[in-house]
């Protein structure tokens, strides 16, 4: 998956240092932390993956191998909970 895009019909929120996703089509709430909240933000089909790790580098200030290495997890996991479209 070059460009990740999420599911169509969430409702996404931040609450504090939370982001509340709300899958009602699956009857799911999924309760993120502020960085994996970005990184879904982010999926919109127009970022690829180098995109959302490279904005996750200069946002959180981390090294760039370590940045794609969390942002191949958390996408795996995105991809697990069924967040992004196939």
């Amino acid at each position: 998956m070059n460009h990740p895009t999420k599911v169509q019909g969430l409702e996404i929120r931040a609450v504090g240092d939370e982001v509340l996703v709300h899958d009602e089509p699956r009857g799911k709430v999924h309760v993120l932390n502020a960085t994996a909240g970005a990184i879904l933000e982010w999926c919109d089909g127009t970022r690829s993956t180098s995109d959302i790790a490279a904005g996750m580098a200069e946002r959180y200030d981390i090294d760039a191998a370590r940045a794609a290495h969390d942002a191949e997890l958390i996408l795996a996991e995105f991809r697990r909970l069924e967040l992004l479209a196939a």
